[in-house]
């Protein structure tokens, strides 16, 4: 808690003058007016008891000192001198509740909301507290102009008015970040204010006006798209960004209501479109993190990773922050690899070679049950390999156990799950240290609405920057899913070499579509 030193809060008992005088605060899109401000020696005080009831200050005095409370902001003063204390101690918890009516300076209600304070006229204060959205730049290229900020701005933050070929555009209120990039256009006169910016474009009336978010990106341009009917596109896109550099796209774009499968295949697999129809695929090597499909489980999902998951109507995009366990009877054993060859405690699946070691235990599991707690060299069902040194509880494993699996609550529902490596986009705001992480020739999935697109990045690039794409073309969330990843398009492979134990997921066009 933050203490705020040298200013007044005086009790009524002063001597003061009531003038009409008002103050305004301005706190984002909020304007609170409090009248009949109180003047002692020439400065404006209000009512504590008034302004607390707007911004929920907490107040109360006790023997002589009183206290008044916002967030980590706090003053002290004294009673009898109104003055406020530089080392105070008081806290709210052992005061007392029943004070008269102490006055507050505008000054130190200004300082206590962490704003700005300023006498506009005679007998009228302003009080802007600094808002939390902020202006990145703004773009004229052809006939649009792009605003951005760092999140997605209220609706009556942008307002625009035409006349002629002249477009008036207001936006408050705002602050400027750091790294403000302006329009730099001899078509566009920029005027700056207090926590505000003016635009006025001259231009033909067809010009639009976007907001966006992230950092100024000139727009995205098609360059091909196949349209395979029910919603499924697939496009190719290109954007120059501001320092030259061309940032290549191409995207499988499935709507929610697509009819999805997973296939997962062992051994050396040819990938081909299944069937006659034109159906695109993406797919990934085996060592991708599917997590869930087909009523099954192929990976654990690490906490706080990325995941997508559909659950057949709804395609989601999550972090993920809950653990797979396996109860035996009343004991949980909580899973931290599957099918693999490290963790203290392994789940393998049907079909897959069990290594051998005598410092794990293994618990086979079939129809819901204990059935043998001996080493199997091949999963009929599930396994669990426990390591000796983790649980103290194997003697209260027995034969004949009922067996529950407690998977999280977003893969219950799910009729598969893919967890990606890092989060790019969440709720259309770019998450923090993206712009240190390289990669190349990756893909992305990424969500706009009800749709979910499969996005494959050319080239080597930074995340920061292909996030600042992601958000200048609408997507809501994005995770990198990473580089080992393919996909094919009406027949051919966009990218990539077909690896040993792949899985894709097959979009069905059963129900119609155009044949090409």
């Amino acid at each position: 808690m933050s203490l705020i030193k040298g200013y007044i809060l005086l009790f009524i008992v002063f001597p003061v003058f009531v003038f009409a005088s008002s103050l305004y605060v301005v706190d984002g899109q909020n304007i609170t007016r409090i009248s009949d401000l109180i003047y002692w020696k020439g400065n404006p005080f209000v009512q504590l008891k008034k302004v607390a009831d707007f911004w929920n200050i907490k107040w109360s005095v006790k023997d002589g000192m009183g206290v008044a409370e916002w967030n980590n902001n706090f003053i002290s003063f004294n009673t009898s001198s109104g003055e406020g204390l530089y080392d105070a101690i008081y806290a709210l918890s052992n005061a007392a509740s029943n004070a008269n009516n102490p006055l507050i300076s505008v000054a130190s209600l200004s300082m206590l909301l962490g704003a700005n304070y300023t006498q506009e006229t005679d007998g009228i204060f302003m009080i802007k507290r600094p808002p939390a959205l902020e202006i990145n730049g703004a773009i004229l290229y052809g006939h649009q102009f792009t605003i951005f900020f760092n999140a997605i701005p209220p609706d009556e933050t942008v307002k625009v008015s035409r006349s002629g070929i002249l477009t008036d555009i207001k936006v408050f209120p705002v602050k400027f970040s750091p790294n403000y990039v302006h329009p730099n256009s001899p078509l566009v006169v920029e005027r700056d204010g207090n926590f505000s910016v003016e635009y006025l474009v001259t231009f033909y009336s067809t010009l639009t006006v976007k907001t966006s978010t992230g950092t100024p990106t000139l727009p995205v341009q098609n360059a091909e798209m196949i349209d395979f009917g029910n919603g499924i596109l697939y496009k190719t896109s290109v954007s120059t960004l501001l320092s030259g550099k061309v940032l290549r796209l191409k995207m499988i774009e499935i709507p929610s209501s697509a009819n999805l499968k997973v296939i997962k295949s062992s051994g050396t697999t040819t990938i081909s479109l299944l069937g006659n129809s034109n159906i695109a695929i993406v797919g990934f090597e085996s060592s991708t993190p599917l997590i869930y499909a087909n009523d099954r489980l192929y990976g654990v999902p690490s906490n706080g990773s990325p995941l997508l998951t559909w659950n057949g109507q709804k395609f989601d995009i999550i972090e993920t922050d809950q653990v797979i366990t396996v109860n035996i009877g009343n004991i949980p054993f909580v899973i931290d690899g599957i099918n693999s060859n490290s963790g203290n405690v392994i789940l393998y699946t049907a079909g897959q070679e069990i290594s051998n070691s005598p410092n794990r235990l293994y618990v086979q599991i079939k129809d819901g049950r204990v059935i043998s707690t001996d080493y199997i060299p091949r999963a009929n069902g599930y396994v669990l390999s426990i390591n000796k040194s983790s649980t103290i509880f194997w003697n209260d494993v027995k034969i004949g156990q009922i067996v529950n699996f407690f998977l999280p609550f977003y893969i219950q529902n799910s009729i598969f799950a893919i967890q990606g490596k890092t989060l790019m986009i969440q709720n259309s705001s770019k998450m923090p240290l993206l712009n240190s992480i390289n990669s190349k020739d990756f893909y992305v999935i990424a969500a706009k609405g009800e749709k979910l697109y499969f996005i494959y990045v050319e080239g080597e690039q930074d995340l920061g920057m292909v996030s600042d794409i992601l958000l200048n073309m609408g997507f809501s969330d994005a995770f990198y899913l990473g580089e080992n990843v393919f996909m094919i398009v009406d027949g051919k492979i966009v990218n990539g070499n077909l690896g040993v134990g792949l899985f894709w997921i097959e979009i069905d066009k059963t129900t119609g579509g155009v044949d090409r």
